[in-house]
């Protein structure tokens, strides 16, 4: 038995035509140019005005500085023994 003739094959479809590139639009006027750097507004910078001395130090921050003394300031019934924590 022939299963085409209760289905045939249906036409091929028309081909779609070529695309067409758009023309570039070129702007035959170019815009004003301005400079980067305005002469007037750099910053000004002076290295090596101020001497050593007078700038202040910063206190060095070391292992030791960050440790926390947990017997210091405990209230006398913590120290009666086990663990008390206040």
């Amino acid at each position: 038995m022939c299963v085409s003739a209760f289905f045939p094959k249906p036409p091929d479809p028309t081909p779609l035509p070529p695309a067409a590139k758009p023309d570039p639009v070129i702007d035959p006027v170019k815009p004003k140019t301005t400079p980067l750097i305005d002469s007037d507004k750099v910053a000004k910078v002076d290295y090596g005005k101020t001497s050593k001395a007078k700038v202040k130090k910063q206190p060095k921050v070391t292992a030791d500085s960050l440790k926390i003394n947990a017997g210091a300031n405990t209230a006398p019934q913590a120290q009666t023994g086990g663990l008390n924590v206040t």
